[in-house]
């Protein structure tokens, strides 16, 4: 591995003036402010970084919602999400759903207004969303809703409110566990 240029601009190196007497090795390189999950990294060239690590399942939960079918294809919890921190405390969890419509009507629903989150007796709404409007006869839709959750929780329910926007008269859930 080779150190920056002496020259230019770089992008992926982040230097900082130690005295030459501090041992490198007893250094802790901090990432996130006083507000955000802060991650604690030892440059002792063997630190244990898996608490960091991303933790994705596949529960693979399909549910019909209105007359279209939603399935929970990937859970993945981890401290960061389009470019933002987790707030401390909390990590992200982002959900990758396959949505199809076979059906002959298509749906126009806003997500912020029918996607919620359960656990812990707690509801919440979503941070962000690629959740596509769906048109009749359509199958394989793909997309991603984040929501900003407490680290120590690993249990869930994705809840589908009623919609009249997606036909939907009923909710759907889809309970699924994450580490």
């Amino acid at each position: 591995m080779n150190g920056p240029t002496k020259k230019g601009q770089q992008t992926t190196w982040i230097d900082f003036p130690v005295p030459t007497t501090v041992k490198v090795d007893r250094l802790i390189l901090q990432m996130g402010t006083d507000t955000e999950a802060q991650i604690a990294l030892p440059l002792t060239g063997q630190a244990d970084l898996s608490q960091y690590q991303a933790k994705q399942v596949r529960p693979n939960v399909r549910v019909p919602y209105g007359g279209t079918f939603w399935t929970l294809t990937t859970a993945i919890a981890r401290l960061s999400d389009g470019g933002a921190q987790a707030e401390k405390g909390k990590r992200f969890l982002v959900l990758t759903l396959t949505i199809d419509n076979p059906s002959s009507q298509g749906t126009n629903g806003y997500p912020p207004d029918y996607l919620r989150l359960q656990f812990g007796g707690a509801t919440i709404s979503e941070t962000s969303d690629t959740i596509p409007p769906t048109a009749a006869g359509t199958s394989h839709l793909i997309g991603l809703v984040a929501f900003l959750v407490p680290q120590e929780e690993t249990s869930f329910t994705l809840v589908l409110l009623p919609s009249d926007l997606n036909g939907a008269t009923s909710q759907a859930t889809i309970p699924f566990q994450i580490p």
